[in-house]
């Protein structure tokens, strides 16, 4: 019984990490070389423009605090889209019967409880090297997105999904 409360309570903890972004860089890029940066000029973000001041506020920080410095000769570009998309989420409950003895049997099921719609956000940071024009540094995460929030809300969603984003960069050699 102890065994199975620690496994419960180990899979609530893990599941209370939220998504995790996806990263990827190129290993002959000189990281510590760059210091400076700036926003992609022709940038696309399908954001709304409060939104996409929201970002960029929470990328200036996150950036400021691992010393890269907004430039108007930058070393990199910074370029982010998105994808906004809704889902259905249908909730059920699950119901099981078992039998025992020398013969398993099992019946289970799902009753509805209705749908709903959850929206999400697919948001992708790229780190482009301005003297070679290369991408050298990636993130991707997608994650639940609510639409109906306050604007202090919304900024400190972008600030934790950067810094999550930017948790790994630079790379460790």
């Amino acid at each position: 019984m102890r065994g199975l409360s620690l496994l419960f309570v180990a899979l609530l903890v893990m599941s209370c990490g939220g998504p995790k972004p996806i990263v990827d860089y190129d290993s002959e890029a000189n990281f510590s070389t760059f210091t400076t940066y700036n926003i992609f000029p022709d940038i696309q973000t399908n954001l709304s423009q409060l939104d996409e001041k929201r970002l960029y506020s929470a990328l200036d920080d996150a950036l400021k605090e691992k010393g890269i410095t907004k430039s108007r000769f930058p070393d990199l570009y910074i370029n982010v889209y998105t994808i906004q998309y809704e889902d259905v989420n249908p909730n059920t409950i699950g119901i099981g019967f078992g039998g025992g003895g020398n013969v398993g049997v099992g019946v289970s099921g799902g009753i509805p409880l209705g749908k709903s719609r959850v929206n999400f956000l697919k948001l992708t940071l790229d780190i482009i090297d301005e003297s070679s024009d290369n991408l050298i540094w990636q993130a991707v995460s997608e994650q639940k997105f609510n639409l109906n929030t306050s604007p202090e809300y919304r900024l400190n969603y972008f600030k934790k999904l950067i810094s999550k984003m930017l948790k790994s960069y630079p790379p460790k050699e």
